[in-house]
């Protein structure tokens, strides 16, 4: 009888994740591409950045700034500088002081935290198109330009745009940037098929009416994280499906640093599987969901196995299946990000992916962590 329901249990699982992933790889791979024009428009943009302790970055995100191949009489850039304890404030001066022809503007964080500092920011601000980025990326030269022309669709509020971890060396770096990639691809497939519930606020626009219209929500201002996804969520709720987009280009494509360390990238992903409790959006709770209940039936299949051998050859069929259900999206974006090098890795990756993701998504329910010399509670 049991081993009756354990099938049953085992079939449901799998069907359901191979539903899910099945139409967040058809997204990904029939994305429309025809709604954006390059119509050179030119219009108001603020760009706002939340930055702590980020000295030896922030000047290569402002030099990239300072390329873009769009009218600097019609963009600013609002950085706010979150209670750094390095020279972060010194070297955004610096950099503003060499560089009269821009539209900077440093100001000090009075609240706590990214999403504390970014409201601040966008406050200080009176355009009605408002891009946001992290201050240790570096955007391509096209990105305001591409962004302004996206809003050119009117029916637009909320635009996602794609994210890559920069090239480095290290074994753990690879696994990082795989998982990157899948996280990354998987907003972008759901958003295609007009399901968007995930995206990354290193790179994302939006107007002012989507914002202050997010930001009423309670989940939004619950959370250390989710200044991003509350927002989409939100948008989603206010103003439809097809409002929220995400742009596949690579003149929108930022890149940012990977963590440096196992410890930081376990701290980061609980920050951001911190907020998952907050979830109100169906898709997101859903997927959500999905992706724990099969990644923790392989967790419980392959522990189990120390006492039921015959489990281990079932583990080791399904998390087979589930690593070719994972592919095309994992290496589409590979190929997107030009980082065909990172194939190699895949197979490990998928070995390690369950027990990662059942022990973050169940550590960020009990413990607390700490991010850039601050610590937070769950």
């Amino acid at each position: 009888m049991w081993l009756s329901a354990f099938s049953i249990v085992v079939l449901v699982i799998s069907m359901m994740y191979l539903l899910v992933m099945v139409a967040i790889t058809a997204g990904w791979f029939h994305q429309d591409k025809t709604w954006l024009q390059t119509l050179q428009a030119q219009k108001k943009i603020s760009v706002v950045v939340a930055a702590r302790n980020e000295e030896s970055t922030i000047g290569l995100l402002l030099k990239s700034i300072e390329q873009q191949r769009y009218n600097p009489l019609f963009f600013e850039v609002v950085i706010v500088d979150d209670h750094s304890t390095d020279l972060t404030f010194a070297v955004i001066l610096y950099f503003i002081s060499e560089h009269s022809e821009l539209n900077i503007r440093v100001i000090k964080a009075t609240g706590q935290g990214k999403k504390a500092a970014i409201k601040q920011g966008i406050s200080s601000t009176k355009a009605n198109l408002i891009i946001t980025t992290d201050a240790d990326c570096v955007v391509p030269p096209d990105w305001l330009q591409t962004c302004v022309d996206a809003f050119e669709n009117k029916e637009l509020k909320l635009l996602l745009a794609p994210v890559i971890y920069k090239k480095t060396t290290g074994l753990f770096q690879n696994f990082f940037c795989l998982e990157f990639f899948s996280l990354v691809a998987s907003g972008a497939g759901a958003a295609a098929i007009n399901m968007p519930f995930m995206g990354n606020g290193a790179n994302m626009a939006f107007t002012r009416q989507a914002y202050e219209a997010g930001i009423t929500s309670k989940a939004y201002n619950r959370y250390t994280s989710g200044d991003d996804v509350f927002l989409i969520h939100q948008t989603v709720k206010k103003f439809g499906r097809k409002s929220v987009r995400f742009l596949l280009h690579h003149q929108m494509l930022v890149e940012t640093p990977p963590p440096v360390s196992i410890k930081q990238f376990l701290n980061q992903r609980l920050r951001w599987a911190s907020k998952a409790k907050g979830y109100q959006s169906p898709e997101a709770i859903m997927v959500s969901l999905v992706v724990m209940l099969a990644n923790s039936m392989l967790v419980v299949l392959f522990l189990t196995g120390f006492w039921l051998n015959w489990l281990w050859p079932v583990f080791g069929l399904l998390l087979v299946t589930k690593s070719l259900i994972d592919m095309p999206l994992v290496f589409g974006y590979a190929d997107f990000a030009h980082r065909s090098d990172l194939k190699k890795w895949f197979i490990p990756f998928s070995f390690l992916y369950p027990f990662y993701i059942v022990m973050v998504g169940l550590t960020s329910l009990v413990f607390s962590f700490n991010w850039k010399g601050r610590h937070y509670s769950r």
